[in-house]
């Protein structure tokens, strides 16, 4: 309505028109400033609402009609300002993508140059790497894990992993704070990183598990990704999780592959071709079995 008023505006006549017309209302604000106000408020009229149906409760002054209808808008005007906080992160991350382009060094892949081709950035952090003595951030994108270093002021790119290769040992011995991030394509390449606090720790290890049962061979039904990180985070809370993991390793020592990760390597090499063209013939009452697939993945 502002852009359609900014138009007409052009038009000296309806220009003069509207002017007369505000000084003999008696309004100090244009015209303009009455359509806008209605949208920046948008947000706090689910508040307002509320307010009504509290003050209704305890006085007892609407009908059960008009209480129905008051509520039938609480409900629109609730996704509404839920529509625009979810538009309003997404342009803020959009600007922030545009930010880290414009810092990040040593970044070429193929001719995806633009990070945002890779998706919305879904998070972001700083984390220690273990055995080194400069920490390094990481960033979260729907198709890709970047590595970050900072140095002088700038983004140096270190590494990345696709999230469809990505693959994630969340239990490293004996600091409960770090996690192991390797790819699928090449296990020798690995990190370990260590989190500030709990809380960052599960929140991206949620994130990571999400993205890879989003990219994993076989579709997985919603209902089931969502109870395998269930699962799993009451697995994260787990004294004994760290037994569950298949092997130990020493932040101080050598970097052991765990030996699963190099079998699976190996049959890709020798199996690849047979194994894809059996993911294709694998029917929809095969649940179960991506089940034990996915768990074996997050393990």
């Amino acid at each position: 309505m502002v852009e359609t008023l900014s138009v007409l505006l052009k038009n000296k006549r309806i220009a003069e028109t509207l002017k007369v017309r505000q000084a003999l209302l008696g309004h100090s604000l244009p015209l303009s400033a009455y359509l806008l106000k209605p949208v920046q408020r948008v947000l706090k009229y689910h508040l307002f609402l509320e307010n009504i149906l509290k003050a209704s409760v305890e006085t007892k002054i609407l009908s059960d009609g008009d209480r129905a209808i008051i509520l039938q808008a609480l409900h629109c005007m609730t996704s509404q300002a839920e529509k625009i906080n979810e538009e309003k992160k997404r342009v803020e991350h959009l600007e922030r993508v545009r930010e880290l382009q414009n810092a990040l060094q040593k970044w070429c892949i193929d001719e995806k140059e633009d990070l945002s081709k890779y998706g919305d950035l879904l998070l972001e952090a700083t984390f220690k790497l273990a055995g080194a003595k400069t920490n390094r951030q990481l960033f979260l994108f729907e198709e890709m894990l970047l590595i970050v270093k900072e140095r002088n002021g700038a983004l140096i790119c270190k590494d990345y992993i696709m999230c469809s290769s990505l693959m994630l040992n969340e239990s490293i011995s004996p600091d409960p704070l770090a996690f192991q991030v390797l790819s699928y394509d090449n296990p020798k390449i690995q990190y370990i990183f260590l989190a500030s606090n709990m809380d960052q720790k599960r929140l991206w290890m949620k994130e990571l598990k999400r993205m890879m049962l989003d990219h994993y061979a076989v579709q997985i039904p919603e209902k089931t990704k969502i109870l395998m990180l269930n699962l799993s985070d009451n697995c994260s809370k787990s004294e004994n999780l760290s037994n569950q993991q298949g092997f130990v390793l020493n932040l101080k020592g050598n970097k052991k592959i765990p030996k699963y990760l190099e079998k699976r390597r190996k049959s890709i090499d020798t199996n690849q071709t047979f194994r894809r063209s059996h993911i294709r013939k694998r029917s929809t009452s095969g649940n179960r079995n991506i089940l034990k697939a996915v768990r074996f993945s997050l393990a």
